[in-house]
């Protein structure tokens, strides 16, 4: 039944994404795209040249989540776009994940929370900019550290509510993008300009 809920669920939000799109019709990577771009991405305010190349071939569009979903309890905020296939996950599409986790301040601790949250497939590097991240051909991650103590992570720990969200950005399927440079360079920057405009947005208690 939960499984079943989250298909009700994620069905209901796709009014909320796709009829927000400014873009008709256009060509990407390996054949014709016929549907919108949206406006934004999962609710994060980015330039659209940013994510628009990551959308791939199709006739129409799907999508649910937002980032960050204030009204979920859980630890983790999805959002997903994709096209074709009967099954939710379609044929191919765009992931977005935020996770709230535990780990230590500095940049190397944020680098350990990245690579033992890696989703990436190929070799992750780190990726320059304001926060700290890394971006594979598939996939890009940034952390930024942020206390919420409403999510608890260990409920054994004497401080057991998280102090890190994790924004991760990937391309799965037919609208993998391929094992070269430039992919994970249009990923690098795109989960950097997402996580300025996602971090403004959590909830982070500082003391």
């Amino acid at each position: 039944m939960t499984g079943r809920r989250n298909l009700i669920r994620e069905a209901a939000l796709l009014s909320a994404l796709v009829p927000v799109a400014i873009m008709a019709t256009g060509c990407s990577e390996g054949g014709d795209r016929e549907y919108s771009i949206p406006k934004n991405l999962c609710g994060i305010a980015v330039q659209q040249d940013l994510y628009a190349p990551l959308f791939g071939p199709g006739d129409s569009l799907k999508g649910s989540g937002t980032i960050p979903d204030s009204e979920e309890q859980s630890l983790v905020d999805r959002c997903r776009y994709f096209t074709g296939g009967e099954d939710i996950a379609g044929d191919g599409g765009i992931t977005v994940y935020g996770k709230w986790t535990k780990g230590g301040q500095s940049t190397h601790d944020q680098l350990k929370t990245l690579k033992s949250n890696e989703k990436n497939r190929g070799e992750a590097k780190r990726f320059p900019g304001k926060y700290v991240a890394t971006a594979a051909p598939t996939s890009a991650q940034s952390v930024v550290v942020c206390r919420n103590r409403d999510k608890a992570v260990d409920t054994e720990a004497e401080q057991p509510w998280a102090n890190q969200y994790v924004l991760t950005i990937g391309t799965y399927g037919s609208w993998e993008q391929g094992d070269n440079e430039a992919s994970r360079k249009r990923l690098g920057k795109l989960v950097q300009a997402a996580m300025e405009a996602v971090q403004g947005e959590l909830p982070c208690k500082h003391s």
